[in-house]
C-alpha cells in the first residue's frame, strides 16, 4: 500500500514538471524490482513509468537505459493473466518504442514475444490488443 501511494505521489511530482528522470525512474524500477511478485505495485510502477515516458519524448531514452524495458517485461512474463497489467505493459513499450535505439532493446529483451503472449492469453480483451497491435506495429518499423 506504501508503495503504491508513493507511485500516485510521484505522478503528482510527474504533472508539475519538476523532477529529475534519472532519479525518479531510478526509483520507480528498484520498486519494481523489490516488489515484483506484488501486481498492484507492477501496475503502478508501469503506469507511472508511463507518465514519465509521456511528459518528455527524452524521458523514453532515460527510461530505458535505466533497465526501465527488462523491468517493463518482467511482469508482463510473471503475471501472464493480469489483463490491466498486459494493457500498460504493451502501451509502455508502445511509447517506448517511438525511439529506434529502444525498439532494438524491446527485441532484444524479448518484448515481441511477451507481446504476443499477452495477446494469446487475452484474446477477448479490447483494450490488451490494441496496445499490443501498437506495439507491434512500432516494433514493424525495423523490419526491412
Amino acid at each position: 500500500l506504501v508503495q503504491e501511494k508513493a507511485c500516485k505521489a510521484i505522478e503528482k511530482i510527474i504533472v508539475s514538471g519538476q523532477y529529475d528522470c534519472n532519479k525518479l525512474g531510478q526509483q520507480i524500477i528498484d520498486s519494481m524490482k523489490r516488489y515484483g511478485k506484488n501486481v498492484r505495485i507492477q501496475i503502478s510502477g508501469i503506469g507511472t513509468l508511463f507518465m514519465l515516458s509521456a511528459s518528455d519524448r527524452s524521458n523514453k531514452a532515460v527510461i530505458a537505459g535505466l533497465g526501465g524495458i527488462d523491468a517493463i517485461i518482467r511482469p508482463m512474463r510473471n503475471h501472464p493473466r493480469c489483463a490491466p497489467l498486459q494493457e500498460l505493459g504493451c502501451k509502455m513499450l508502445w511509447s517506448l518504442c517511438v525511439l529506434e535505439t529502444n525498439q532494438v532493446a524491446v527485441g532484444q529483451c524479448g518484448g515481441l514475444q511477451a507481446i504476443i503472449n499477452s495477446m494469446k492469453e487475452h484474446i477477448t480483451v479490447a483494450e490488451v490488443q490494441v496496445e499490443a497491435l501498437g506495439a507491434l506495429n512500432a516494433l514493424a518499423v525495423l523490419v526491412p
